[in-house]
């Protein structure tokens, strides 16, 4: 399928993580080569993601921000994609306006899974991975929320819930999360849940696919090609066709 000309794409994430070690003489886990891994990164990818940039907090040491990213290479200033490092945790972003799977995203990603694997010199046993897509659409574009969230998502969606008990009052607010487990021990998980979008009110939700196992390199990429696959068929199965199309051009909306 081609790109949709008004594709409602907030952000792609892609993340691997691998496992983290006790330091030696404590509890604590750190992730070892980390220190060394973030220079040499930083050297890699000098020329092609040349913005490097520390994420706060900068009080915290950096190994107790464990499987959280801590530096940010980026293309130029704000302009995606952005490349994550943290101890035990790498993770490859991007929006709408530069996704594109088989043209910029998957491309990248596989570079960037190399340059992570030259960074840390030493093998990856990588241990999880996600693809985590994130949406949204202004409910005003939509018709509103005045009949309530239950409506508005059952008129755009092939999904529906109800309330059969006195809730004491009107639905204010909306957050809905499911897990799957699929046939190959990947888990995945929809989110449905009220946020913004440029200040106005919106629904987002988000689709991810996650498996934790141990991959070689070759089984990660098979792994993620699967997972894109997933969510690229459960967009369209997720919604109505009216909604679909107002992401093609073909309605008003």
């Amino acid at each position: 399928m081609a790109k949709l000309p008004n594709a409602p794409l907030q952000e792609v994430i892609f993340e691997i993580r691998w496992p983290l070690q006790p330091a030696e003489g404590s509890d604590m886990l750190q992730d070892p080569e980390f220190e060394l891994a973030k220079g040499r990164l930083s050297s890699i990818l000098e020329k092609e993601l040349p913005v490097h940039k520390r994420i706060p907090p900068s009080e915290i040491p950096e190994q107790l921000l464990f499987y959280r990213p801590v530096y940010q290479y980026w293309k130029a200033e704000k302009t995606w994609p952005v490349v994550q490092l943290g101890p035990g945790i790498f993770t490859v972003n991007c929006t709408e306006e530069w996704y594109d799977w088989d043209e910029n995203y998957f491309p990248f990603l596989q570079k960037a899974i190399q340059w992570l694997i030259q960074a840390y010199k030493k093998p990856i046993q990588f241990a999880f991975a996600s693809l985590r897509y994130i949406d949204a659409i202004k409910v005003e574009k939509y018709g509103g929320v005045d009949e309530g969230w239950r409506k508005f998502i059952s008129k755009l969606f092939n999904f529906s819930y109800d309330n059969s008990f006195n809730t004491r009052g009107s639905e204010k607010q909306i957050q809905i999360n499911q897990v799957f487990e699929m046939e190959d021990g990947s888990s995945l998980q929809i989110q449905l849940s009220e946020g913004k979008q440029n200040n106005e009110t919106a629904l987002v939700w988000q689709t991810a696919v996650q498996r934790k196992q141990l991959f070689t390199e070759d089984q990660l990429i098979e792994w993620v090609v699967k997972a894109h696959d997933t969510t690229h068929e459960l967009f369209k199965d997720m919604i109505k066709p009216e909604l679909y199309d107002s992401f093609t051009g073909k309605n008003k909306n």
